[in-house]
């Protein structure tokens, strides 16, 4: 599987799926993620930080639409849509639904995730939410 299957899999299967075993096999033991508002320092709080989500948006769903590629690094354009049925950001359940876009870059060692950078559309996510004017 290349660098590219390898994001486009592990999203599907964490973040749409669920299946957290996924993890293991695709995520390095050094992870690292960082964007506008969040790190994490590890695959357990990946681990964490996807349950979260999941449980805040349960009909959760990101596509990948757009990939390119650039030796070990792994830029994945994406469309995030779901609807707001649990917590998130100490916020409330809304029971909107959210669409927003986003970017994730993906540097990989030995075949596996080591480093992101994720950045989403934070403002229009907000706004769907009803959080931002």
């Amino acid at each position: 599987m290349n660098h590219q299957e390898t994001a486009q899999n592990f999203i599907s299967e964490a973040f749409n799926r669920g299946n957290l075993t996924i993890i293991q096999d695709t995520i390095h033991p050094d992870y690292r993620c960082s964007s506008p508002t969040d790190t994490m320092e590890s695959p357990e709080e990946l681990t964490g930080f996807i349950i979260a989500l999941r449980a805040a948006f349960p009909d959760l769903h990101i596509a990948v639409t757009q990939q390119l590629e650039s030796g070990s690094t792994v830029v994945t354009r994406i469309r995030f849509t779901g609807t707001h049925l649990g917590t998130f950001l100490d916020m409330p359940p809304t029971h909107r639904s959210v669409d927003i876009e986003g970017c994730i870059i993906s540097q990989f060692k030995d075949g596996k995730i080591l480093k992101e950078w994720e950045i989403l559309d934070q403002l229009t996510l907000l706004k769907q939410l009803g959080a931002a004017a």
